[in-house]
């Protein structure tokens, strides 16, 4: 008769290189799942961030339609800020050391002048510390007077 601690041929049973081998395939499985999930969370809060900074230089250019054609000189320089997803004030971070701790910024150039008109070549840009750190944003557009 067999004690009860012998094992007989063809007994299955789990050894712990096993159990070693097991756990080292869900932990692997584990890491890689938590770092698709925080690459795929850092791409989301990018985009985001770049959709504020592209959203704000439009609504920068609308508002240039509204000033008068002879104030666009003294935007030179100016700061403006970024409004967040909910709409509020500080949507972005501007870089340590700002001027004016402002992210966007208005740098207008005369592009053209000619026979006493004049084309500003107006540059909007952004400038903030993002979840990838320094991150940038441009847009250019041309401001004429309109007639009429």
């Amino acid at each position: 008769m067999k004690s009860p601690n012998q094992r007989t041929t063809g007994e299955s049973g789990t050894s712990l290189i096993d159990l070693m081998f097991a756990a080292a395939a869900i932990i692997t499985m584990l890491l890689a799942v938590s770092t698709a999930v925080t690459s795929q969370s850092r791409t989301r809060r990018l985009a985001e961030e770049r959709n504020l900074a592209m959203v704000a230089c439009r609504n920068a250019v609308e508002e240039l339609r509204n000033q008068p054609f002879d104030s666009m000189p003294a935007l030179h320089g100016t700061g403006f800020d970024i409004a967040g997803v909910n709409g509020a004030a500080g949507g972005l971070r501007p870089l340590p050391g700002d001027a004016d701790g402002l992210p966007g910024q208005f740098n207008v150039a005369v592009d053209q002048s000619l026979a006493g008109e004049t084309l500003y070549r107006v540059t909007i840009t952004v400038d903030w510390t993002g979840v990838n750190g320094r991150q940038h944003f441009e847009l250019t557009t041309l401001v004429a007077d309109r007639k009429g």
